[in-house]
């Protein structure tokens, strides 16, 4: 190559290698690798088709299997740079956006920013024609928007302070691209209609029929976008409450506002955090905060009825369907008690008008106690000894009275007939009484090796319900990342497979 056209070559490179993926930074010999293999390619790329070419080359060689993941992404990344500059290497270029968002899921979010920008680019060259190109649009917006609420429960909340900011940043995020794509979809309705109204058309009832059913399809689509706009407003009101409080207890330490920000992290489901601030909080409302992280087979029925009513008290306040559900769940838990009827009944009437069946709020409910049992109480190892505590010894089987020892506590007593198995204590545990032992009964339990108390050890689990990312209809991944219902998993369509 003669000194000049290296020279150019270069120059060329350096100008293009900065409007790479501002997310993706590619090593050092990642690049002089690639530079060597494809920056005279690269300069002799002068009109549309020989960029085409040059993107499809480096999409082949990206699939050809490289062992370099970043290698990868590098030649994915160049591959949507040249497709994406003329409409015929927009296809190439999304194929390129897909291969990267698969070989680093991480890039997923960048990857839907720039494939919204060809959809853009595509549907605003003829708008009418390109309606199908303007429905992709609108559903890459929302696999945006929902990128955005996933992060939410991704979102590290070591620093409380940082995870606040950082969720609403995500949660406005959401916001603004479910409006996006709720007013893209508006107009595509607006244009099909005018379609629909054209004599011309209305004579071809093949053709009224194919606008129909795709009229039909961008209600649902819209429907599922708006839906979410609705519920997403409401939200971003209670994390805003939220930053509140925390600001303001870090301002005072008081009992109240511990206990209204304790309240606050129950509004937006985070029940687990709630809890850190019990100890600050005086009232009648610290046993609930501590045992709103308890499994639900672990509260007995007054408890459960006493955090019922709690939640049910903040649904009151907003109609969240969220606590609603929490407040059936101890509700039922609960027992059928009349005062717990009367307050379950309540409810169910708050979550039908709210428009979720009793079916669905149970379905949810599972999701809820599923999370309460990702509490652990994980015991430290216990004290290593010279000596082995010696097992407790057998009951002596025995006709009448006499001393034994209880089988629940493993201490001695004096049993007044050959049927009492415990003594007397335990007995009063048992029957849910307190009880004290009679006078001249001696109760000594037998060594036992000290341990240290248990560790609360608290996992939080996002609830289960996701929405499919292309039929929309809600599904259960059962602890997967599953992004798509099961129905659609057999289907390899894709976004990223340009229209």
């Amino acid at each position: 190559m003669k000194p000049i056209n290296f020279i150019l070559s270069a120059l060329c490179f350096a100008i293009t290698i900065n409007f790479t993926n501002a997310a993706f930074k590619a090593d050092k010999s990642s690049l002089d690798q690639y530079r060597a293999q494809w920056s005279k390619r690269e300069f002799q790329a002068k009109d549309n088709a020989s960029r085409v070419i040059l993107a499809e080359s480096l999409l082949n060689a990206a699939r050809s299997g490289t062992e370099n993941k970043r290698m990868t992404l590098l030649l994915c990344d160049r591959a949507y740079l040249w497709g994406a500059r003329q409409r015929s290497g927009y296809g190439t270029a999304s194929q390129a956006l897909k291969l990267m968002q698969k070989t680093d899921p991480a890039q997923r979010l960048d990857c839907l920013s720039r494939l919204r920008v060809l959809y853009e680019k595509a549907y605003g060259l003829n708008k009418t024609a390109n309606i199908g190109l303007g429905k992709g649009l609108a559903k890459v917006q929302i696999q945006i928007a929902q990128e955005y609420l996933d992060r939410m429960h991704t979102v590290s909340n070591d620093d409380e302070n940082k995870f606040i900011t950082d969720s609403i940043t995500n949660l406005r995020s959401a916001s603004r691209y479910f409006a996006l794509a709720t007013a893209t979809l508006r107009e595509i309705d607006g244009r099909v209609r005018q379609l629909l109204s054209n004599v011309h058309i209305q004579r071809n009832s093949a053709t009224v029929a194919q606008l129909t059913s795709f009229k039909a399809e961008l209600a649902k689509i819209a429907s599922h976008s708006s839906g979410h706009l609705k519920k997403l407003k409401p939200q971003s009101q209670e994390w805003m409450d939220l930053k509140s409080a925390k600001a303001a207890f870090d301002k005072t330490q008081e009992s109240d506002s511990a206990g209204l920000l304790a309240e606050r992290y129950l509004i937006i489901g985070q029940p687990h955090l709630a809890t850190n601030y019990a100890q600050h909080v005086t009232d009648s409302r610290k046993p609930l905060l501590l045992a709103v992280v308890k499994p639900l087979a672990a509260l007995d029925p007054v408890t459960a009825n006493s955090v019922g009513a709690l939640y049910a008290d903040l649904a009151d306040r907003g109609a969240s369907a969220d606590m609603l559900i929490r407040a059936k769940m101890y509700f039922d838990r609960a027992g059928q008690n009349p005062a717990t009827r009367i307050a379950l009944g309540k409810v169910n009437a708050q979550l039908k008008e709210l428009g979720i069946s009793q079916k669905r709020a149970t379905r949810l409910g599972r999701d809820i106690i599923a999370e309460l049992g990702t509490v652990e109480i994980a015991s430290a190892p216990p004290e290593k000894t010279d000596r082995k505590t010696p097992p407790p010894p057998a009951t002596p089987i025995a006709t009448a009275g006499g001393e034994r020892i209880c089988k629940k506590c493993f201490s001695e007593f004096t049993a007044k007939s050959a049927t009492e198995k415990h003594c007397a204590i335990c007995r009063g545990r048992l029957e849910n009484t307190t009880s004290t032992p009679p006078a001249g009964e001696t109760s000594t339990p037998l060594p036992t090796t000290t341990e240290p108390p248990p560790v609360k050890k608290i996992t939080y689990v996002p609830p289960a319900v996701r929405a499919c990312r292309k039929c929309f209809a809600d599904f259960n991944p059962r602890g997967s990342n599953a992004r798509v219902c099961s129905n659609c998993a057999r289907s390899d369509a894709s976004i990223f497979d340009f229209e």
